[in-house]
């Protein structure tokens, strides 16, 4: 599966902003008790690092449905074997990072989640940041 495609089930599940994704790292991903911590964004525009969250209240812990847990379990094992057989080393940790060792931008995903919903005859064609108020919808 592309980094694009587990972002926007990440995003779809959980409502989180592309930045909030983009900035995750393996330390904040607790397999155990299936929760992701957020305590920093990425500069995914600009590619400049870690941004800090876009308010005090976005530092958080959740909880995510077993089957992300699963996913990251599968990107995990998939990432390691890649980077070794490339004798790259991860070093900020980035969980959503291709195989050319970059953040996707919003834009690349946005092309994604567009395809995925033309595929699907989805009525409505919308951007990542409509997956949060998607969420909410089905959160409440």
């Amino acid at each position: 599966m592309s980094i694009s495609r587990l972002e926007i089930l990440f995003g779809l599940l959980t409502g989180c902003r592309y930045g909030e994704v983009a900035g995750i790292t393996w330390g904040c991903v607790d397999f155990i008790n299936q929760t992701v911590t957020f305590n920093k964004g990425y500069d995914y525009k600009k590619r400049t690092g870690f941004t800090d969250t876009k308010t005090i209240t976005s530092n958080r812990t959740i909880s995510i449905p077993s089957i992300l847990t699963k996913a990251h379990k599968y990107l995990q094992i998939q990432q390691r074997s890649q980077f070794l057989k490339q004798g790259y080393t991860n070093k900020l940790q980035l969980v959503f990072i291709t195989n050319r060792h970059e953040v996707p931008n919003d834009n690349a995903v946005n092309k994604v989640l567009k395809k995925i919903l033309t595929e699907l005859k989805a009525g409505n064609i919308i951007t990542f940041h409509g997956l949060r108020h998607t969420h909410a919808s089905f959160a409440n």
